[in-house]
């Protein structure tokens, strides 16, 4: 095994739970005040919580696609394939995420 796995199954776990707390702060200001979902609310905080977005977008693409390498890696597929491809697809999600929230910035 190499050293990677233990690294990769602990941030596994810490996104994880990263996630719960974002998604459940993202799903507070995005429903829960009035008028939340209209265009020129958005627009009024997203400047604000842009860096925020980027943290979970950032966090969210590494669970998804350490979990998807985790699930080809038990399926005793090529583990340096795995490796690059999985890893090309994070950083490709990340980039046309940074790049459709530097739109709204």
């Amino acid at each position: 095994m190499s050293k990677v796995e233990p690294m990769a199954w602990l941030l596994q776990i810490v996104t994880g739970i990263l996630m719960v707390f974002f998604i459940t702060y993202h799903f507070i200001i995005t429903h829960t005040s009035e008028g939340a979902l209209e265009y020129l609310s958005v627009a009024k905080r997203f400047p604000a919580l842009s860096l925020f977005y980027v943290i979970l977008l950032i966090t969210v693409c590494f669970h998804a696609f350490n979990g998807l390498r985790s699930i080809l890696l038990d399926m005793n597929v090529n583990r340096s394939a795995v490796n690059i491809l999985t890893s090309i697809l994070m950083i490709a999600s990340i980039g046309v995420g940074l790049y459709i929230i530097s739109l709204f910035s």
